[in-house]
């Protein structure tokens, strides 16, 4: 159940992201460190970020939606 939990508040935090500004990295960790221990939150939160930053640096985004 936390999962679906975790899965749903990232989804959540990610379309806040688009409206706010701040990156998604900061506003989930917060989120994982209710459900996980701290070294695993962080952990996680550091594979989401680079699984982020990889994709929107390797071209599979359409660059003219970036702001320059």
């Amino acid at each position: 159940m936390s999962y679906l939990v975790v899965s749903v508040a990232a989804l959540v935090v990610a379309a806040l992201t688009l409206f706010s500004g701040f990156g998604l990295g900061t506003l989930l960790m917060p989120v994982f460190a209710v459900f996980f221990p701290v070294e695993t939150a962080v952990a996680a939160n550091v594979v989401l970020v680079m699984r982020v930053s990889t994709y929107t640096s390797s071209g599979a985004c359409d660059r003219s939606l970036l702001p320059r």
